[in-house]
Formats: structure tokens, sequence, C-alpha cells
């Protein structure tokens, strides 16, 4: 026991310890930005361009990353992979180590941001077939395929999202059927908030639109997509059941809607 209250002892200090330094450390910080002008970093900021011209690197210099982001030699089959067009346009010098697993995790970030509505994406463009790539990037380039349909998909999310929040320049009729990719979380609570808040004629309205949307084209939604729309049926069916109303339509409208997503699952 002894032991044990002097190494909770010896941590604790520690922790003080570490929270004093980061006070001198900040403290430092904010006198030096008071006492030390501000300069511009351009002027340390040096401009490298090297290109392959010389065809100086060629196929067996072409490297990928093993899925534990440690640079491997590659696994494609390089064989009568002509790689001249790349190399004699390339910026980047070979031997070419590509990161694709930090290229496909900025990659979702910037799906992400696109689905929001905060980036937006121009038409995109094939830069090369499936079989000139290594293994380790075909999961990269089946996103980029699919990334022109999941773009349609996030716009016809965000018309539905604001149709439910009464935009009345948006038709019923022209948002009927849409592909949404998924009924995720963050549209089933924006779809509980807009239906409780609705008259029963906007609910059975808002439930028939809800049903009618495609969720799971084999081609463009992933298996998460399905299971994530799956469970949000399955939350919607629940919190429906607990709805309190003294309003006999509305009971009906509920009942009816649960019963449709039954038959959907």
């Amino acid at each position: 026991m002894g032991i044990y209250k002097s190494m909770v002892a010896n941590q604790q200090a520690y922790e003080r310890g570490l929270e004093d330094l980061k006070l001198v450390c900040d403290g430092y910080i904010e006198d030096l930005r008071r006492k030390v002008p501000c300069k511009k970093i351009g002027s340390y900021i040096e401009l490298v361009e090297t290109r392959n011209d010389d065809l100086r690197y060629g196929i067996d210099d072409v490297r990928g990353v093993s899925i534990d982001k440690k640079f491997i030699d590659t696994k494609a089959d390089m064989k009568d992979v002509d790689l001249t067009p790349y190399l004699r346009s390339s910026s980047i010098e070979l031997p070419c180590e590509i990161d694709y697993v930090k290229m496909e995790s900025g990659f979702k970030h910037r799906m992400k941001g696109i689905r929001d509505g905060i980036i937006t994406e121009p038409q995109r463009r094939t830069f090369s077939e499936k079989q000139q790539l290594d293994p380790e990037a075909y999961q990269l380039y089946g996103l980029i395929e699919k990334l022109d349909d999941k773009i349609d998909a996030w716009k016809n999310r965000t018309r539905f999202i604001a149709y439910l929040q009464g935009d009345s320049t948006i038709s019923r009729h022209s948002i009927k059927g849409l592909y949404l990719e998924e009924f995720d979380e963050e549209l089933l609570s924006t779809f509980e908030e807009c239906y409780a808040a609705a008259d029963n004629s906007d609910k059975r309205d808002y439930a028939s639109l809800l049903l009618s949307m495609t969720y799971d084209f084999d081609t463009y939604s992933s298996k998460d997509n399905i299971v994530a729309t799956r469970n949000s049926f399955k939350n919607l069916k629940e919190w429906l059941s607990l709805m309190e109303t003294n309003d006999s339509i509305t009971a009906l409208i509920n009942r009816s809607l649960i019963e449709e997503i039954q038959k959907s699952q």
C-alpha cells in the first residue's frame, strides 16, 4: 500500500509539473509576441520543382504503401506498363513514394466537406486505368470512381432537408424518389424534428417522401451506408412508437409509417 501511495504521489507531482511547464511556455510565447515584430514567412519559403525529364527514374523506382503506412516495393504488375507519359509531366521526383493511406484519409475528409456544402467539387476526370495502379490504391480509386454519383446523392439530400424545413422553392414532385445514398443519424434527427413540428397533412407528406427515397443502390451505396440506413429506420420506428399524442389522426399516421417501414426492411 505504501508503494502504491508513493507511485500515486509521484504521478500527481509529475502532472502538476507539466501544468507549470505549460504555463511557463505559454507566458514565454506571449511575451515574444509582444516584443518581437511579426514577419511575413514568404522570404523563408523556397520553391523547389524537380522533374524527371531525363527519365532517370523508372518502373523499378515506383513504390507502394502497406496497410501499416510503410513504404514498400510495389505489388502491382508493372510488366509492359509504360510510365513515360507520367514521368515526363511529373513534378515529383521518383522514386514515386505515394502514401495512399493518407491520400484516402484526406479524400474522405474532402468528401465530407462536399456533402456538407463547405467545398464545391469540380467535375472529376479519370486519371488512370485501374490495372495501372498499385493494389494499395484500389480502394481510393473506387472512391474516386463513385464520387460523381455521391455528389448527386448529397445534392438530393440537401434538397430533401430544405423541403422538410419549409423551402417553398422546392416542389414535392421534384424530390420524390431521389437517391440519397443513406438515411443516416443526421438526416434522421432532421426528419424527426420537422415531422414532430408538422401538422397532420405535412406529416403524411414527409412520411410518403421518406419512404419513396432510394438508399441502397448496390453500385453506389457501401455496406456501411446500408447498415446506417437500416439502423436509422429502426430508430425511427422506436421514436414513432414512443411519441405521445392525443390526436387520433396523428396516431394513425404514425402507425401507418411504422407498418410501411416494417414492410420495407
